[in-house]
């Protein structure tokens, strides 16, 4: 039987219609779109001579050790963003089934421990791997930067203590805090844990891949290889770059996937002078380092649960915001990717947020429906009409979320519809 319409909650990843700050996330969200958007159509426009006035800003100094960087921020960086995933499974899964075992707590925090421990002892033989790799102009000295070994290793031992520190922080709140929420297992924290590692394997699963594969486009450190070498410290011996020229320079819909002389190139490993195994399009940079500030508006900002947004979640978003924004600059700077590369994986993600929130949030209600099911336990699902369409939701945490859409002409015979009528309370 269907019922009368009920009040339903237009929502986003992180608010209702009656939360206070939706139309502030609307907004943001609309800015950041037409930006990026608008962005994009510059650099196509424009690609080579950005790329060439931020290139040249790369002086072998200060600015190119920040460029270095926030180069290699943007893939370590996504260790504290599964840290804190995974610790929220694991809580979660210690919360409901801990009562049976009395040793839950000993046993996470010594995974907790473990992992930062081994961490630590990965990235120090990659930063000694680093430090003594010669690509011809000394140990550690890398023309895309133009610094001495001693930088690299700084570089990389700033970046593992602050990671570090972040995965600390991450486990005291986990164990200290989070571990003693009452609505731990109401709330579904662990949902939107899913999401977030769903957007960021979406997004890598296609941008590197497939996308990067199929474009094969040369990085602008290659492409200006030439005026890379004059800048080096006068120093450094780059004669035995002598015989090497600039790769040719393609624009981003230049599809190099069209070439037949690119896949024999990527089969036999024989690139030449070509570097087409650089694939600078997309930047797989950009989606690293928006997964933080996406994870943190999920677990953090989120009305839905009746969190309220103060004044220092806005300031910590800021942040995450801000190193998004360096990020792309610094990748731009050190030659490593063009604006169009940049805009294009933001624009992407943008457009990818909501409708990965609603796969998710669809297949697992579907999961729990099985099980529902299967153990005959029953829930609070209510129907309504919309013109031609039914819509079946389902009452989590005192908000009705969209389960199915069925063409009401067809709700008889719509498996659906049958399955959600079994287990209404």
């Amino acid at each position: 039987m269907i019922n009368q319409p009920l009040q339903k909650e237009k929502y986003s990843s992180f608010t209702t219609s009656s939360c206070k700050s939706n139309k502030t996330f609307k907004i943001l969200w609309i800015i950041a779109l037409i930006t990026s958007i608008i962005l994009f159509v510059v650099g196509s426009i424009w690609d080579l001579p950005i790329a060439k006035a931020l290139g040249n800003l790369n002086d072998n100094g200060f600015i190119s050790w920040l460029s270095m960087f926030w180069d290699k921020l943007a893939y370590t960086m996504t260790v504290p963003f599964i840290f804190g995933i995974a610790g929220i499974v694991m809580e979660t899964l210690n919360k409901k089934y801990g009562k049976q075992q009395s040793k839950g707590p000993i046993i996470i925090s010594t995974i907790y421990i473990v992992f930062i421990v081994a961490y630590v002892i990965l990235f120090a033989f990659v930063t000694k791997g680093m430090a003594d790799l010669d690509v011809g102009l000394g140990a550690g000295r890398d023309y895309w930067f133009g610094l001495e070994r001693v930088h690299v290793i700084v570089v990389m031992s700033l970046e593992i203590g602050i990671e570090v520190v972040m995965m600390i922080c991450v486990v005291l709140y986990m164990r200290l805090r989070f571990s003693k929420r009452e609505d731990l297992l109401t709330r579904n924290y662990w949902i939107d844990g899913i999401k977030a590692v769903a957007v960021f394997g979406i997004v890598q699963g296609s941008l590197d891949p497939t996308l990067k594969t199929f474009w094969g486009r040369p990085y602008f450190v290659h492409v200006d290889f030439q005026n890379v070498l004059e800048q080096l410290p006068s120093d450094w011996d780059i004669s035995s770059f002598n015989d090497s020229s600039n790769a040719e320079y393609l624009e981003w819909w230049e599809i190099n996937g069209f070439n037949s002389e690119y896949w024999k190139a990527m089969f036999s490993g024989e690139y030449g002078d070509t570097h087409w195994d650089d694939v600078a399009f997309p930047s797989g940079h950009m989606s690293s380092a928006s997964m933080i500030g996406y994870t943190f508006l999920l677990l953090f900002m989120n009305e839905k649960r009746g969190q309220t947004i103060t004044w220092w979640k806005w300031l910590i978003f800021s942040i995450f915001v801000f190193n998004v924004g360096v990020m792309g600059v610094m990748q731009i700077i050190s030659r490593t990717h063009y604006l169009t590369d940049l805009m294009f994986t933001t624009t992407f993600l943008l457009l990818l947020f909501k409708p990965i929130n609603y796969l998710v949030d669809h297949v697992t209600y579907f999961v729990l429906s099985l099980i529902w099911k299967k153990q005959s336990t029953k829930q609070e699902v209510d129907y309504f009409e919309n013109k031609n369409t039914t819509i079946i939701c389902i009452k989590i945490d005192d908000i009705y979320w969209t389960v199915a859409k069925i063409r009401t002409s067809r709700i008889d015979k719509s498996n659906k519809y049958k399955r959600w009528s079994k287990i209404i309370s």
